[in-house]
């Protein structure tokens, strides 16, 4: 089964690598002899770009691993016009889609999530680009990635109690859970899923009230996915920034105060940074907090 699950991933390589990407169709159809130009591009893909190439191969068996039907290399390779780059786009987004729907059948089932943690593990290298995220079709990903890299801090936390019903409380609070994220949620410029910031914190505020359990060690690790949400987004917007500044001053935020201030210290480091590439006053901007 194995020796065969890896010709049937070689195969379909072998077939993207004959479509073609926009920049090359002048090449191709100036070329005297097709077969010889693909032959010739086959060969330079095997020499140049065998990184690459491993690592669609890994991409495809980890999406094998998701989806126990196999029968996304066809729909993957079923429009002959398509492009190379865009089969390999809908490839890592099935990928993030499996990964996604694989924790929701979890939260349902309430069964052991080793394996849908270690699938994350391989899948979150495959990241795909801001550039790539604020398309319109990537919009309702992107949150939804967000979400999963705090997911999978929830579940390496030791001090969770039942951590599967925390993620399942939180899937439902946000809204998440459903198909269609409600427009509000929807950010062009920065990481949307922060401006869910308030109604995460008070789930997990009230799940560990109600579990008498501590989420002292939760709340510094949603502290460094904050950090690292925003970072990752390099256009993390004004709004989204002064949003989050706002959330820290208000008495409903229930992180200790030396969180809050680095926090706060944090954000006024990327609110400046962000002023200073689409020069803007940083100084008018800061006053908009506390109005």
């Amino acid at each position: 089964d194995h020796r065969v699950q890896c010709q049937i991933t070689i195969d379909f390589l072998c077939r993207w690598l004959l479509y073609v990407d926009g920049d090359e169709k002048d090449s191709l159809n100036s070329a005297l002899n097709r077969n010889i130009w693909h032959l010739a591009h086959v060969y330079l893909s095997l020499e140049y770009d065998q990184n690459d190439l491993l690592s669609l191969y890994s991409a495809c068996r980890i999406i094998e691993s998701l989806d126990q039907n196999h029968s996304f290399y066809n729909d993957l390779l079923a429009d002959e016009h398509i492009s190379r780059s865009k089969i390999r786009e809908n490839l890592f987004q099935l990928m993030f889609r499996h990964l996604w729907t694989n924790l929701c059948h979890l939260c349902q089932t309430n069964d052991d999530p080793k394996q849908w943690i270690h699938s994350y593990t391989l899948i979150s290298k495959y990241y795909p680009s801001e550039k790539v995220l604020q398309r319109l079709e990537f919009v309702h990903m992107k949150v939804k990635i967000e979400f999963i890299n705090l997911v999978y801090l929830i579940f390496l936390n030791e001090k969770t109690p039942q951590p599967i019903k925390l993620i399942q409380q939180l899937l439902n609070d946000t809204s998440l859970i459903q198909d269609d994220i409600d427009g509000r949620h929807i950010n062009f410029e920065g990481s949307s899923c922060l401006q869910l910031l308030p109604r995460i914190i008070q789930t997990i505020d009230q799940y560990f009230e109600e579990n008498h359990g501590n989420n002292g060690t939760l709340m510094i690790d949603i502290q460094q996915w904050i950090i690292a949400t925003l970072e990752s987004s390099k256009g993390s917007s004004y709004q989204e920034i002064i949003s989050l500044l706002k959330f820290l001053n208000q008495s409903t935020c229930h992180l200790s105060l030396p969180m809050k201030q680095f926090l706060f210290d944090v954000l006024i480091k990327i609110l400046i940074e962000t002023s200073r590439q689409n020069g803007i006053n940083a100084q008018l901007q800061f006053l908009d907090f506390w109005v």
